[in-house]
């Protein structure tokens, strides 16, 4: 038997941002990093490292402005090691 569970769009809204925050949570400005993958920046390779110079999230996910020796870009929480 399956079991639907209805959900108001603010609800899920609050559900997706509270997930991303817990991804947020896991970085700190200055931190280094290793990119895992990444579908915006493709001209950085799989495991550049860089730091994060600043971070946001909201319900639409996580995201980090990282420094690749020189070459800042905003990257996906979800794309780093």
């Amino acid at each position: 038997m399956n079991t639907v569970v209805n959900l108001s769009i603010e609800e899920l809204h609050k559900k997706q941002e509270e997930q991303y925050k817990g991804i947020f949570d896991k970085f700190e400005i200055g931190q280094q990093i290793e990119l895992s993958s990444s579908s915006y920046e493709p001209d950085l390779p799989l495991g550049a490292t860089g730091k994060i110079l600043d971070k946001k999230y909201s319900k639409n996910g996580c995201d980090l402005r990282v420094d690749f020796e020189g070459y800042e870009t905003w990257i996906d929480g979800e794309d780093v090691f």
